[in-house]
């Protein structure tokens, strides 16, 4: 097991940033390009995919909206599939 996963409590939601941080192979194999393109596309598609905070809910940051846009786009599985299959398979 990778040290990063090992260490994922205390990496929490920021997995993503750490990933583009400290193993670059490893978050490019996640969306399928490199660091550098990936904030590059953020930062043109960024203002547009961006939900705004109210009352009820804190939305999901553009970074994270865009890599699982990415990961679906690269593999063409919804994650509800993949997390379904790997439960049958488990």
């Amino acid at each position: 097991m990778r040290g990063l996963f090992k260490d994922r409590n205390k990496h929490g939601h920021n997995l993503l940033d750490t990933l583009r941080l400290e193993d670059e192979i490893g978050f490019r194999n996640f969306v399928r390009m490199s660091p550098v393109d990936f904030e590059c596309l953020l930062e043109m598609v960024g203002p547009r995919i961006s939900k705004k905070e109210t009352n009820f809910r804190v939305p999901f940051s553009a970074t994270n909206r865009l890599a699982v846009t990415l990961r679906f786009l690269a593999s063409g599985d919804s994650y509800r599939y993949k997390t379904h299959v790997y439960i049958q398979n488990f």
